[in-house]
């Protein structure tokens, strides 16, 4: 079972528990690419758009499109095209104070409403 992956420790470790060329992960709500490079060394990128390269492999966290925990309030999602060989990390914005009202009146903690406009 893997944990939150926001190291290239933790990333080295998960790339040794599956064999395909791509991971898709989230929980963190981190959004960020580890990649492995044909050597076998990794490295994280925060870069918006990855190029796949041949006989690279990548974990790739996809954000959350809630609750995010990177500074950004906006809702993030990844778009991946196999075809062209590339992952896009995008960013939506959304009324953050209406779903904070939500939020209240559903009578979820208060602190969970309130970081939504940190992105925290």
């Amino acid at each position: 079972m893997w944990e939150y992956i926001l190291s290239v420790e933790e990333a080295e470790r998960v790339f040794s528990d599956f064999s395909g060329r791509i991971c898709f992960v989230g929980h963190s709500h981190l959004p960020l690419f580890f990649i492995q490079d044909k050597q076998g060394q990794c490295q994280e990128t925060r870069d918006h758009r990855v190029h796949l390269q041949a006989g690279f492999r990548y974990i790739a966290n996809v954000g959350s499109v809630g609750q995010p925990r990177d500074g950004n309030p906006d809702a993030c999602y990844l778009l991946f095209d196999d075809q062209e060989g590339w992952m896009e990390l995008k960013r939506a914005p959304y009324t953050v104070r209406r779903t904070q009202e939500k939020m209240q009146a559903a009578g979820l903690p208060y602190y969970l409403a309130a970081r939504l406009a940190l992105g925290r």
